[in-house]
């Protein structure tokens, strides 16, 4: 029986300064507490692939990615650089089309550190029918709100096949995730604690500070679409 995919998915920026892989984060941090964090027993269950999506200029990650025969193995998703908009949404459809059932939507200079999280994730996923989201405490950044989520390939049913809302170029997206979902189908899993180590590589991209003034909108109208849903389902 063919395994179910779990999709970490990331997107990377280098900086002009870098020279070496242990330059990033992605190498010295997420990628060596990935394999340290997920279990044997995980492994064994799931089929785990990392989702990288990456500005197709960027040469330094081409390079590096592009063989990259690291564990877990590599999806790389290259799309033309917009001024100040990580590729949530096309790292994420790349996961959807290679059949993912569940995402893990991280940042490239993420560590995971506590181990069997992933379990943790499908099990709090599961009890809630697999409509919703959930995401592990980060002590860095906003604590009012999940900077680092999971979910199930229904929220891509859901939304259109569009991991966040199309109003957001890299901000607010977190504020957006937790509150449509938010309060009956929002979860910090207390157990599963990730770092994020912001001073490594400081803001790649500039806030959009306008867009915050269509997160109201936006979460109403998700939440109209997650209704929706459960409407034809029950």
């Amino acid at each position: 029986m063919l395994k179910r995919i779990i999709a970490i998915c990331t997107c990377a920026r280098s900086l002009p300064s870098w020279k070496l892989q242990t330059d990033a984060a992605f190498f010295t941090k997420l990628l060596p507490s990935i394999s340290r964090t997920i279990t044997q027993t995980e492994k064994e269950r799931w089929d785990i692939r990392l989702f990288v999506g990456i500005d197709s200029d960027d040469a330094l990650f081409l390079k590096w990615l592009s063989n990259a025969t690291t564990w877990p193995p590599i999806t790389l998703t290259s799309t033309p650089r917009q001024r100040n908009r990580i590729p949530f949404n096309a790292n994420a459809l790349t996961a959807m089309n290679h059949n993912a059932e569940y995402f893990v939507r991280v940042n490239d200079d993420t560590e995971f550190l506590t181990g069997g999280w992933l379990t943790m994730g499908v099990k709090a996923l599961r009890d809630m029918n697999n409509v919703g989201v959930v995401g592990p405490v980060c002590n860095e950044g906003n604590t009012d709100i999940l900077t680092h989520d999971m979910t199930h390939r229904t929220h891509m049913y859901i939304f259109n096949n569009n991991y966040y809302t199309l109003e957001f170029s890299a901000w607010w997206i977190d504020d957006w995730i937790t509150m449509v979902y938010s309060p009956e189908r929002m979860r910090v899993i207390r157990n599963w604690t990730v770092k994020h180590h912001v001073d490594l590589h400081g803001t790649r991209y500039q806030v959009k500070f306008h867009e915050n003034k269509l997160l109201e909108s936006a979460i109403r109208r998700g939440k109209v679409k997650i209704k929706n849903y459960m409407q034809t389902v029950l």
